[in-house]
């Protein structure tokens, strides 16, 4: 509720005790009997009538001054749902039965769906930003609410979102509504992707999540190791469009995976948030026993824009430590690059005239060929 001063509190209270017909009676009095709708409407019946008499009492009297300023407080414009959104806040932060509690979520939920399901993305966003950002409520609250979330974002509130906001590339509108619902949405959006068929819509839970778990990626640590690999494979893509430095971790466990699936995806993420750091990653997934995470790895090596990338893939080829048809994929990169120091390394195995080792002849021919490209 809005602040108010002293004298506002002190003069509410008077109200209240006078509306009750009870000089010995409380406030808290008021609030029995408003179980139902209906109750409800008693109560406010009770209320204007009790009001409309004391108005008509005073109207009788030498009283034009209080009149005229009752009249131009009952004139001041009331935005509706910004007093709506005080009022939840204040409920959230003072109410201590649990009951009552859950019931303002449900409230607040039904009017966030209400909102969804009229494509109304932008009010809905700010009633949900005034309950989750900056909390009233206290931190062991939290658990309710984030079950009232899951409640509001179910698979067809889901999918009507995805509808309105631009199918499997949601707008800017969607992806801020679902920043604001930040990790309280992470679950159930999870649990969507698992269940989801149509591929377009789960492409747009990825960016939906990706928006959620932007300001904390290692919510997702724990979807990592209990999903199957299908659900793992979009978490790596969700984890990459978060762009934060705090989801390369996960990624990095994840390139053991067995699914190679999830190994191609989490290669991918890790060049887009590491960018030319990821290049020893790079080296190291040519010698996969999957060709298609092989092919990949070699894919992002040729555009990697790291300084010292030359350095590396010569270095690895000097250890002589490589597979053979890694170290000939690693031959073919530094091919494909055309610098002055793989045009160099190329040579010295071009040269070679004589070996008997069909490993070496490999590596000659292999050289020849790609500086013959050049």
């Amino acid at each position: 509720l809005p602040d108010l001063s002293e004298r506002g509190r002190k003069l509410l209270l008077e109200y209240a005790e006078l509306a009750s017909f009870d000089s010995s009676a409380s406030p808290a009095d008021l609030l029995e009997g408003l179980e139902s709708s209906r109750d409800v409407e008693a109560k406010r019946m009770a209320v204007a009538a009790r009001v409309s008499a004391v108005v008509t009492d005073v109207s009788q009297q030498e009283m034009g001054d209080t009149l005229v300023a009752l009249r131009d407080e009952m004139q001041v414009p009331i935005d509706y749902d910004v007093l709506a959104r005080a009022t939840l806040r204040a409920l959230l932060e003072c109410e201590y039965r649990d009951d009552r509690f859950y019931r303002v979520v449900r409230v607040w939920g039904g009017r966030v769906v209400r909102l969804l399901r009229a494509s109304d993305l932008s009010s809905a966003r700010v009633f949900v930003a005034a309950v989750l950002s900056d909390p009233s409520y206290s931190h062991d609250r939290t658990g309710i609410v984030h079950e009232g979330v899951a409640r509001i974002l179910t698979p067809e509130t889901v999918r009507t979102v995805i509808e309105v906001s631009g199918g499997s590339n949601p707008d800017q509108g969607a992806l801020d509504l679902f920043a604001d619902f930040g990790i309280a949405a992470v679950d159930p959006l999870v649990q969507h992707l698992a269940m989801e068929e149509d591929g377009q819509v789960r492409r747009a839970i990825t960016e939906l999540l990706a928006a959620s778990a932007n300001r904390n990626p290692r919510v997702l640590d724990d979807y990592l190791n209990h999903q199957p690999w299908y659900v793992i494979r979009n978490l790596a893509i969700v984890l990459g469009k978060t762009d934060r430095d705090a989801a390369v971790p996960g990624l990095r466990r994840l390139l053991s995976h067995e699914e190679y699936r999830v190994r191609v995806e989490v290669l991918r993420s890790l060049v887009r948030l590491m960018r030319q750091n990821a290049a020893p990653i790079l080296i190291r997934s040519l010698g996969d026993e999957n060709e298609r995470v092989r092919q990949t790895g070699a894919s992002l090596l040729r555009s990697n824009e790291a300084d010292d990338l030359d350095q590396l893939l010569t270095d690895e080829l000097a250890k002589e430590r490589l597979r053979p048809e890694v170290a000939i994929q690693v031959i073919k990169i530094l091919g494909s690059r055309n610098t002055e120091l793989g045009r160099e390394t190329l040579k010295g195995f071009a040269s070679k005239r004589f070996t008997l080792s069909s490993q070496t002849r490999a590596f000659r021919d292999a050289a020849r060929e790609s500086l013959g490209q050049l």
